[in-house]
């Protein structure tokens, strides 16, 4: 399983919902959607909002990769994840906060 941006977010979403029924997904891309979703111009809060619902509910949800990657499940199965974003993506800053949770790495390429 592999994602490109939004499907990265995906990717890694399923990964650490099910950490043991899924098979380690590389992602490419976004680490967390649920991060920047508010943080972006206004057709992006739209797109967001079409996806999600009410932004304020994001973090600590099920769609937040950072709260799920706090689950006792997720530090019992450890999921192997892969990561790769470029240095002029804007979500650069989060894809490397992403990459410092204590998650086990394939690798980052950040």
């Amino acid at each position: 399983m592999a994602g490109l941006s939004m499907g990265g977010y995906g990717a890694f979403k399923l990964a650490l919902t099910y950490p043991d029924r899924t098979p380690p997904p590389p992602a490419f891309g976004r680490a967390d959607i649920a991060a920047t979703a508010d943080g972006e111009d206004a057709a992006w809060q739209r797109e967001m909002q079409t996806i999600f619902g009410d932004l304020a509910q994001l973090p600590g949800s099920a769609n937040d990769l950072f709260h799920l990657a706090k689950q006792p499940i997720v530090a019992e199965r450890k999921p192997l994840l892969y990561q790769c974003c470029g240095t002029e993506d804007f979500l650069y800053d989060d894809n490397v906060r992403f990459k410092a949770w204590p998650i086990r790495w394939l690798a980052a390429d950040l």
